[in-house]
């Protein structure tokens, strides 16, 4: 859950030596932190000085130097990486309802 996208943001961060990254979702006032690691605290997309769409309704927003094209192709690894923990939570939150439904 938020415990696995802590741990690869805060790998994300320490690899690339950023200052701060978040995982926002857009709610209908603005945006909602999910998780935040680092030492700045960004709560928007143009608080970063790199955003990137993760997919629905979030962005990956990240403090720091621009990225060089071959930190971009190891941060899409770190993005999937991010997904797949995101998969593996709703799974296990559809397997735990389905465990739990009553009468069967």
């Amino acid at each position: 859950g938020e415990d696995d996208a802590s741990e690869v943001l805060a790998s994300l961060r320490d690899t690339f030596g950023l200052a701060g990254a978040s995982i926002l979702t857009r709610g209908e006032t603005g945006w909602r932190v999910e998780v935040v690691v680092g030492d700045i605290d960004v709560r928007a997309p143009d608080q970063a000085e790199v955003s990137l769409d993760i997919g629905g309704g979030r962005v990956l927003a990240l403090a720091g130097d621009r990225l060089t094209d071959h930190e971009a192709v190891l941060l899409r690894t770190f993005l999937d990486e991010l997904r797949f923990a995101r998969e593996r939570t709703m799974l296990t939150s559809i397997d735990n309802t389905e465990i739990n439904r009553p009468g069967q």
